[in-house]
């Protein structure tokens, strides 16, 4: 059995593959250097008729195949996605540069159990060629967001290639060696990239905490603020003098007798002992006359403050 990540990464290199990904563009330069052919389906109808190709065009999104002066020729659909697309071109280049068997078609045998083995090389060729996971791990790839934004490869391929990098070890054979010196500029780069996007995301989400913690904290002071106290909840605001709290130590509503004659308006919740109390006199819903016990009842639950310094 081949070493397939050899010789996919022996490619990369002799191919001077620097940075990645490798997108379309670099696939056509791929092909032109080595004086191939790379056609969609709609502009290789000619071919297929006279190679008879045109129902297995129907039924494969791509394949490879030598035309009579021994050039390679490399089809493929034109509604493939832009990433799928990616995916099968490098699987054709994998038979090729794998020297697969060719009946007709690169890749074909007249044994299946011989054409699925090369199906299964280029497959892992495409892999290794588009992501090559000794590259990926120096470039910091730890989910499969970013690697299919580095490799432009999604769907259950980009699956196959974050397995693959799962299972690089720190062991670099001498290709691997090769490719990393290689591609050393463009890992600088990236990293000195992905370094400073990791630094404003820690910063950015510092500042965040910041802005919520002091945010709570705001809030929790406003909410304390506007919480009205148990004196408030009973009654009027404080700012009433009839509403006023017995602060005083003068008089108090224990030495008054439930008997004794006090004064009271309808409003507020106080009682007066002084009749001519300032705070009564700014009454003017009516003032009554009667005893504590009275006045109790009509819901005035303690002295007035004022009264209670007399």
């Amino acid at each position: 059995m081949k070493n397939i990540k050899i010789i996919a990464t022996q490619c990369l290199i002799d191919m001077k593959i620097e940075e990645f990904p490798i997108d379309f563009e670099r696939i056509k330069k791929i092909v032109r250097r080595y004086g191939w052919i790379l056609k969609p389906y709609s502009a290789a109808q000619e071919t297929f008729q006279t190679f008879g190709l045109a129902d297995y065009a129907l039924n494969h999104d791509a394949f490879s195949l030598f035309l009579d002066d021994g050039t390679i020729a490399i089809f493929y659909k034109d509604t493939l996605s832009s990433g799928y697309r990616l995916h099968v071109l490098a699987h054709e280049l994998g038979h090729i540069m794998l020297e697969h068997s060719s009946v007709g078609i690169i890749g074909k045998n007249l044994d299946p159990a011989v054409e699925n083995i090369q199906e299964q090389e280029a497959e892992e060729f495409a892999a290794y060629f588009l992501a090559p996971p000794c590259l990926m791990k120096k470039l910091h790839i730890k989910d499969i967001d970013k690697l299919e934004e580095l490799t432009l490869i999604d769907g259950s391929f980009a699956k196959q290639l974050f397995a693959n990098l799962k299972l690089q070890t720190s062991d670099l054979s001498i290709q691997e060696t090769e490719l990393l010196r290689q591609c050393q500029p463009f890992i600088k780069r990236h990293n000195s990239n992905y370094f400073l996007s990791h630094r404003k995301t820690i910063i950015a989400a510092s500042l965040l905490a910041v802005l919520l913690i002091t945010s709570a904290i705001i809030w929790g002071v406003i909410v304390h603020t506007r919480t009205p106290s148990s004196d408030q909840l009973d009654g009027p605001a404080s700012s009433d003098p009839e509403n006023e709290v017995n602060e005083a130590s003068g008089i108090t509503d224990d030495s008054i007798a439930m008997d004794e004659i006090v004064y009271w308006s309808t409003s507020g919740h106080v009682f007066h002992t002084n009749q001519d109390c300032p705070s009564l006199s700014q009454a003017t819903l009516g003032i009554h006359e009667g005893t504590k016990q009275e006045a109790i009842e009509a819901g005035k639950d303690r002295l007035c403050k004022f009264c209670s310094r007399n």
